[in-house]
């Protein structure tokens, strides 16, 4: 297999433990598309999966989208939430 063939891996912070992860190409191209919505839709579709919390107010955005990818995940609903994202993102192209 070459280098183009293997799917790149990237280590990414995740904040609170500051454990690092590992994000494939896609899934990160995919948290760029969630970025590029606007922020009444990432809001919505948090609210959606029951990811958001009355304190993430207090929180910068980075934050509380991190926050929210990681709680989607030990819910087991990350899958979804991407899916949402892929279909919102596909409307606005």
């Amino acid at each position: 297999m070459t280098t183009e063939q293997t799917p790149r891996l990237e280590t990414v912070s995740t904040g609170s433990d500051d454990t690092p992860k590992r994000m494939n190409l896609s899934r990160k191209k995919l948290l760029f598309r969630f970025i590029g919505l606007p922020h009444h839709t990432k809001v919505a579709i948090m609210k959606k999966y029951n990811l958001w919390e009355d304190s993430d107010r207090e929180l910068p955005d980075a934050e509380i989208f991190t926050a929210c990818f990681e709680r989607a995940n030990r819910k087991g609903v990350l899958d979804a939430v991407w899916d949402e994202v892929e279909g919102q993102a596909g409307q606005r192209l």
